[in-house]
């Protein structure tokens, strides 16, 4: 008995891969939706209150509450039910098994007429997560990685079994439920690796969702969208798309993929063009990824090689497109790209992060588009630059609020070239995030910098930024910085310091090389500890008093300061008094790197998803 290659596509679910939380759950509806239009019947004076304040009532309510206020009648009920799901993670454990049921069930109570003399569910739904828990997997499915070793008979039944469970009756459910159950549905987030049917995909476009997150989906077939015909007119009104497809793949390289799936490769490219289409009257926030460059090579190049074209049909218009993220996406003409990188004065284009590699069609693109006027911000994440590469489009763009070199750069392009047209021509530049390949930042770099007096907040890095291997040099950036009037938020990113032993790449896991040879005199709360434990301790501790000593000086330095991070800490400055003056103050009781904050600040604001 040979096994069926996509009845082993269901081990995918074993694949833990956290996307994160995505947009801030949304806040529940008014009462009279949630209601679906029925005026409350209880007499409690709580009714009698408007429901704006009702549902500000109910966001501050504990758990425990909720459950006993959904116990008094049917419209406390269904006030606690606004809360408790409005969002919704369907992870494949027993409780969420249990809430499917619920919400097929108000599904047949509308497709057999009957009468529903409550309120449902679905209708307080507006933020869906569907991402199964890989342990609710193993256990459910009774399925693990070992049956791909081991082909037997009784473990091939197996996978097939659990194949049909998930592909034949949980999917399916789904698609009853995005298509029936979830009126006020605006937030879908899809992070299963498994490969979604043709039809999955046509139950979210029938959906109301407005805001789409596809994180790593495969598809194992060919396909666009197809509309009913009821919703042709309409498209797809998405306003947020996070578009991350990918042919099936397993993992752990292309001897897996084609165990489990063969030798035959598909494209995703026509289900994307398809997507596209439908959304572009009013998408305003697009980040269209594939495979990262280490997946593809983990799984062979040609995994990663997805042509991408918007022509063919009518040319789609993305006259309402704010934000847009390429990542790992090519593409085969240039006027698909010119559809979304629009520099004609209508042009609505204020925030663009792209990959552009030095010969790609978006790099050749982007050099002969001239000014988008539009454009605010400009996150540059291609990795290796070379130090000729065309700086045209910089030089167009001099308008830039806001500019994020997001890999380490050579300095040679930075110091020699990018610096200088900053320097020359960006006289509103606010916010500039730039990391050297380099040990240090040249002298002539931080002169550079210094010109800028526009800016509001800089981010610098150096050294390898798999390590912290930037031994810097404080006293010298305080000279060079303080020439800036307007600068508000400052941070570093990979900087060490000087531990008794010198200088250390593992400055920060090396708690035995203390800063000062003297045994600190506050012990408090360390006599119980071990001597490993007590020396971690004492060296957390210096090393934060080095940190909040640098700190200060930046902020005598720097009148405007708010904000700081360096030495793995977020401080803030409090304003002076009688006894002291303005201050550095750590905002964490523990070191944090802020990886995702200093991202967020200095690259897209927004995150969409």
């Amino acid at each position: 008995m040979s096994p069926d290659p996509d009845s082993y596509s269901v081990l995918g679910l074993l694949m833990p891969m956290y996307a994160g939380s995505g947009k801030a759950p949304p806040i529940p509806l008014f009462f009279d939706r949630v209601n679906e239009g029925r005026p409350p019947t209880s007499k409690s004076l709580i009714f009698q209150l408007p429901f704006e304040i009702l549902k500000e009532i109910a966001l501050y309510l504990f758990e425990s509450s909720l459950a006993a206020l959904s116990l008094v009648n049917k419209d406390c009920c269904q006030l606690a039910r606004s809360r408790r799901f409005v969002s919704v993670h369907l992870n494949y454990s027993i409780p969420q098994s249990h809430l499917i049921g619920k919400l097929l069930d108000e599904i047949n109570g509308i497709v057999d007429r009957r009468s529903i003399t409550s309120p449902s569910i679905g209708v307080c739904i507006r933020h869906l997560q569907i991402a199964t828990d890989s342990e609710w997997a193993f256990g459910r499915l009774n399925i693990d990685y070992e049956d791909l070793k081991i082909v037997k008979e009784e473990n091939e039944k197996r996978v097939q079994k659990a194949h049909s469970l998930f592909f034949g009756h949980y999917l399916p459910n789904i698609e009853l439920i995005l298509s029936w159950a979830l009126p006020h549905l605006e937030l879908l987030d899809i992070q299963d690796h498994v490969p979604l049917p043709r039809s999955f995909f046509n139950a979210m476009a029938c959906s109301p969702v407005q805001h789409l997150r596809l994180f790593r989906v495969a598809v194992s077939e060919e396909f666009e969208i197809a509309l009913p015909e009821r919703l042709v007119h309409r498209g797809w009104p998405l306003r947020t798309l996070h578009l991350e497809l990918n042919w099936r793949i397993l993992g752990e390289g292309p001897w897996l993929h084609r165990r489990i799936f063969g030798e035959g490769r598909g494209s995703t490219a026509p289900l994307s063009a398809s997507i596209l289409r439908l959304c572009a009257p009013t998408l305003e926030k697009l980040t269209w990824k594939t495979l990262s460059i280490w997946m593809i090579w983990s799984v062979g190049r040609e995994w990663g090689d997805d042509l991408h074209s918007l022509v063919g049909q009518e040319p789609p218009h993305f006259g309402r497109l704010r934000e847009l993220t390429l990542e790992n996406i090519k593409f085969s003409d240039y006027s698909t790209i010119r559809l979304l990188i629009c520099p004609q004065p209508e042009s609505r284009l204020q925030v663009l992060e792209i990959d552009a590699d030095d010969d790609s069609l978006v790099a050749q693109f982007l050099e002969s588009c001239g000014t988008i006027r539009s454009l605010k911000t400009f996150v540059w994440k291609t990795p290796r630059l070379a130090p000729d590469h065309p700086l045209a489009f910089l030089q167009q763009n001099s308008q830039l609020s806001k500019l994020s070199v997001y890999f380490p750069q050579k300095p040679a392009l930075l110091d020699e070239r990018i610096l200088p047209i900053l320097s020359q021509s960006f006289q509103e530049l606010e916010s500039l995030s730039l990391a050297w390949d380099s040990l240090s930042i040249s002298n002539s770099a931080l002169e550079l910098i210094a010109t800028l007096h526009s800016l509001q907040q800089i981010h610098l890095s150096a050294g390898n930024q798999g390590t912290n291997g930037w031994f810097i040099k404080h006293q010298k950036m305080r000279d060079y910085l303080r020439r800036l009037p307007n600068l508000k938020k400052l941070a570093f990113s990979r900087d060490a310091y000087e531990t008794r032993g010198g200088f250390s790449e593992d400055y920060y896991h090396c708690s035995h090389g203390v800063l000062i040879s003297e045994i600190p005199e506050d012990f408090e709360g360390v006599a119980h500890l071990d001597i490993g434990e007590r020396t971690q301790l004492i060296w957390e501790r210096q090393h934060r008093r080095l940190i909040l000593k640098e700190a200060d000086d930046y902020v005598r330095a720097l009148p405007k300061l708010e904000w700081m991070h360096f030495g793995h800490y977020p401080m803030g400055v409090v304003n002076g008094s009688e006894s002291r003056e303005r201050h550095a103050v750590v905002l964490s009781e523990e070191r944090d790197g802020c990886y995702s904050l200093l991202k967020r600040m200095f690259g897209r604001e927004s995150i969409g998803f």
